[in-house]
């Protein structure tokens, strides 16, 4: 097919979906509201997802992960949905680059609006796409990214980004934060994909290497890819968040996206 020929995705979902955030233990000692936050969408054979995770010291982290989701799945989204150029690296690199800088503006431009630095609203983002070809993602700050390969190989495509100190990390709205992103493409069609908030990183990844966990994983990808009520199956996927087998090892907001390919 020649580069420049219009090709979309049909109408028809080919990703099972299941995502939840839930309040960390010690958010909810304190009173506070759950920071993090994702955003899904798909159609056909095109998903983009995104974690946001408010900063702790930001007292409206919350809202600044919310407006970073949803802006940059809206954002790449449209984009990505129409395929007019080759699918590559050198394409689809910019395209979330623009994603995330529109995300910050819209960040900007609420904080214009409330009148309040734009750091009161910091947070990280992770933002990936997918379709049966390819797998990307873009990153800033902690959390990760992990896909499953028709093997059912487990490989991370992030990982979480640390700042100088212990339980420092970047966030969008720090000084280059959007240039100095991780960025993951792979020609490689991905079985399952689960992009996660940092709270889970350490049940879910093998540290220092950052290799994703079996025991973690494939029960989760195999459970969204059997799910066949998604608001039953986000009720299922919360109460194990929120379970003494979770919260015993993190009190931190949790927040796991997982897609299965469903051909």
């Amino acid at each position: 097919m020649d580069e420049t020929t219009p090709q979309t995705y049909t109408l028809a979902n080919r990703w099972n979906t299941v995502a939840t955030s839930v309040c960390g233990v010690s958010h909810k000692r304190l009173g506070r509201v759950c920071q993090d936050a994702y955003s899904v969408q798909t159609e056909g054979r095109l998903l983009v997802v995104a974690v946001a995770d408010g900063a702790g010291s930001a007292p409206m982290g919350e809202v600044g992960a919310d407006i970073l989701s949803r802006i940059a799945v809206k954002e790449l989204y449209a984009m990505l949905r129409d395929r007019r150029r080759k699918v590559d690296e050198v394409s689809w690199k910019p395209r979330f680059t623009n994603a995330m800088f529109q995300s910050l503006r819209e960040l900007q431009r609420e904080a214009e609006r409330r009148n309040i630095d734009i750091r009161e609203m910091a947070s990280t983002l992770i933002l990936a796409a997918a379709t049966d070809e390819v797998v990307a993602v873009a990153q800033v700050g902690d959390g990760a990214a992990v896909a499953s390969s028709a093997d059912e190989t487990l490989f991370a495509l992030t990982l979480p980004q640390q700042g100088e100190y212990a339980n420092e990390t970047t966030f969008l709205t720090s000084k280059e934060a959007i240039e100095t992103k991780q960025f993951t493409f792979r020609r490689q069609p991905v079985t399952h994909l689960a992009l996660f908030s940092d709270g889970l990183q350490r049940i879910g990844l093998g540290f220092p290497a950052g290799t994703p966990r079996p025991g973690f994983f494939k029960p989760l990808f195999e459970f969204v890819s059997k799910m066949e009520d998604p608001d039953k199956a986000k009720q299922e996927l919360s109460d194990f968040l929120e379970s003494a087998e979770v919260t015993k090892r993190t009190d931190d907001d949790l927040t796991l996206i997982l897609a299965a390919w469903n051909p």
